[in-house]
């Protein structure tokens, strides 16, 4: 693959996550409210299953 058609592959896909985690927290915000690591680590999982729907 051609070395412009990689890196303007590589910034599409880096514009789509940052859009991706910038809505995702925007609607649930940057901190995780959770106290046990159990369930610091449950909860952006959950988080992310109901933003799919």
């Amino acid at each position: 693959m051609d070395g412009r058609k990689e890196a303007k592959a590589w910034i599409a896909y880096r514009w789509m996550a940052e859009s991706a985690f910038s809505a995702f927290k925007c609607i649930f915000g940057e901190h995780v409210r959770a106290v046990r690591w159990k369930n610091m680590v449950r909860e952006p999982m959950l988080k992310t299953s109901i933003y799919k729907c």
